[in-house]
């Protein structure tokens, strides 16, 4: 799964308040343990959580560009804070983070500019003490922008804006403006520019000063080997062993130390905090979203902030047998993982003593992805007769035992924001009838065989096989590669890659699988977009549907951005242009909807399924909540938070 965090809200882990975070940027090229402390700091008292990839990275700027990946965002995306972004553990309302302007200021025209006055807290500090102020909120946006959105990939292009954004000024300590080219739509503001990481000025403008006078300043930043970066977090890095482990210390000092959050059954939002240091809480935030008596009566959730555990550590395991196994025997608390729990692993843990198990519906989509740069994939009929070919009802209703949901759209089935009208190719034929349905679709495009497939409809059998594939220039289709990664790493993807290249080789599509290893396929399809096809994934942070703009338009193809398919339509980016504009939920929530159309039937992607997420835990181990949109690995298991019983 490139599984893409954030969205990344996006920037979810920064904004939530809940998780910990980290203090080393590394080079991932200098493959040695690295610590600034002598000693271990796996304590008693501390979490463990099993991954199963090791991080590319420890520069976070390179996570949220062209590095991007779930497995690096566990733990890097925790340092950093956005001004707003989507609250746990709903995701269903936008509230402030560092931010302290709650409702949203109106824009007001000055000179050629749009803006917008933002105050922010006064009492937060980065770890090494020095207060978070507008200087740094400016810094951030006005730097990035000078290498570039397209060029810094990744998620920056949605969080910079610079067809929106022209600049960011501190008027004062802790109040910035935001100088806006157009009005912005919700996409572009709040679940844009607002939900942007905010870093250190003091400690990245050398840096970036230096970058940018290099050649390629983009790579200089990316590659950039430091130690300690300021974060606003309840946790600091400590240590990293590539192929190991990461190690993280609690940071009893931190801002949001003592933070109560409470949601009340009426609808209303709290959040108290002693900022005098008196030992008396005082409400910062609270909203009642319109209901009557919304900040009254009975309590459906409260959590309170920590850190109430000395460490953090993320251990790595080649698979969930083996990570299972330490779940058991104690040595891990939490099995963290974008896909949950195997159904085989699951089955046994159920039966384990001293181990919960819980299930949440996945805000995740796994698809297969065609490089609509190459042929045959350019032509429409070909790819929509691909889809034909793939029953991804038979896969996940009988071969998988329902353990996924076939789908249909980009968006997952369990998000407000799913078309559920849009085409289903081949659904509800026979294996033989989707057989003659791509052949009758593909000979109108012009392709041919040397031998036809042959089917009898009558018996349901395939009589002869298809032969040698031509393009309609008569040209042999050689054979096309199909990335996926291992049993070892996600049996139900290797499983859907062993009978898609089964079904197209059956008509005559010359497809061979090749199981790689999750950095592989990323570096080849993302980063250098040097692939055929490919069966990966994306584990959505926030429940706004940004990514039906971060993945298809046509300015986010070009390598390191997220559109590796190269996907161009005109139609289609004109939609984007009103989605980007809406000021309304409703009017973006209808375009959401012609996106979702659109994309079913031009299909630069195939979705494949939907995976709910089953997780596993230590029964000792306290989570704030366990029910939540996408899982807990979506907070990351919220660390910050999180308490571990001595029973």
């Amino acid at each position: 799964m490139n599984e893409a965090k954030r969205y990344l809200g996006w920037l979810m882990p920064g904004f939530i308040l809940v998780a910990a975070a980290a203090g080393m940027l590394w080079q991932a090229s200098h493959q040695r343990a690295i610590t600034n402390s002598p000693e271990r700091l796996i304590r008693p008292s501390g979490l463990t959580y099993a991954i199963f990839r090791d991080l590319t990275t420890l520069n976070r700027l390179a996570n949220y560009g062209r590095h991007n990946s779930i497995w690096n965002s566990y733990v890097l995306s925790r340092c950093h804070m956005s001004l707003y972004g989507e609250a746990p553990p709903t995701f269903q309302h936008f509230l402030p983070a560092l931010a302290k302007t709650y409702p949203l200021p109106s824009f007001k025209r000055e000179r050629s500019f749009f803006t917008a006055t933002i105050g922010i807290l006064d009492f937060i500090r980065w770890n090494d003490g020095t207060p978070l102020t507008a200087e740094d909120v400016a810094f951030t946006y006005n730097k990035l922008l000078e290498f570039g959105a397209d060029k810094l990939g990744g998620l920056w292009p949605t969080f910079l804006q610079p067809e929106i954004l022209a600049q960011v000024e501190a008027i004062d300590a802790y109040t910035v403006k935001f100088f806006l080219k157009k009005q912005p739509g919700l996409l572009a503001w709040e679940f844009g520019i607002l939900g942007a990481p905010i870093i250190q000025k003091k400690f990245w403008e050398p840096i970036m000063s230096k970058a940018l006078a290099s050649s390629d300043p983009v790579t200089a930043l990316f590659n950039y080997y430091t130690f300690n970066e300021p974060c606003v977090s309840a946790f600091n890095l400590v240590r990293w062993e590539p192929g190991r482990l990461v190690e993280e210390k609690a940071f009893y000092n931190w801002s949001w130390r003592g933070l109560r959050t409470t949601l009340f059954k009426a609808g209303g939002f709290r959040r108290e905090l002693d900022t005098n240091q008196d030992g008396i809480k005082e409400v910062i935030f609270e909203t009642d979203f319109g209901q009557p008596r919304g900040l009254r009566g009975d309590i459906a959730l409260q959590w309170e902030l920590g850190p109430f555990v000395d460490s953090l550590t993320f251990k790595i395991f080649p698979n969930q047998a083996a990570a299972m196994l330490a779940l058991i025997n104690g040595e891990v608390d939490y099995i963290l993982s974008p896909t949950g729990l195997e159904p085989g692993v699951r089955k046994q843990l159920e039966e384990r003593p001293g181990v919960k198990i819980v299930r949440n519906s996945g805000n995740n989509i796994f698809y297969l992805g065609f490089n609509l740069r190459r042929e045959p994939f350019y032509v429409e009929a070909f790819r929509k007769a691909v889809a034909i070919l793939i029953d991804k009802e038979f896969v996940a209703g009988q071969v998988l035992e329902g353990t996924v949901i076939p789908a249909y759209s980009i968006v997952p089935p369990a998000s407000p924001w799913l078309n559920s009208d849009v085409p289903t190719p081949g659904k509800g034929l026979s294996r033989v009838e989707r057989i003659q349905e791509a052949v009758k679709l593909l000979k109108s495009a012009g392709f041919a065989w040397e031998e036809e497939p042959v089917v009898d409809l009558v018996r349901g059998q395939l009589l002869q096989p298809g032969r040698s594939l031509h393009l309609p220039d008569g040209r042999l289709i050689a054979t096309l590669e199909l990335l996926h990664p291992g049993e070892e790493y996600d049996p139900k993807r290797a499983i859907f890659a062993m009978w898609i290249e089964r079904w197209l080789n059956e008509v005559g599509i010359p497809v061979k699988a090749i199981a790689t290893s999750f950095t592989t396929l990323g570096q080849q399809v993302f980063a250098e977009q040097n692939a055929d096809m490919w069966i990966s994934g994306w584990s959505f942070e926030g429940t706004y549907p940004i990514y039906l703009d971060e993945l298809f338009h046509s300015s986010r193809s070009r390598p390191g951005n997220l559109n590796a398919s190269g996907y161009s339509h005109p139609e289609y980016d004109q939609l984007l242009k009103e989605f980007r504009s809406a000021r309304d939920l409703q009017k973006a929530r209808e375009i959401a909807f012609q996106l979702q159309q659109l994309l079913a039937m031009s299909l630069p992607i195939i979705p494949l399924f939907n995976a709910p997420l089953f997780e596993a835990f230590d029964a000792r181990v306290q989570f704030p909540f366990t029910e939540v949109f996408g899982g807990i690995q979506r907070v990351t298991g919220v660390p910050g938070a999180t308490r571990v019983s001595k029973d």
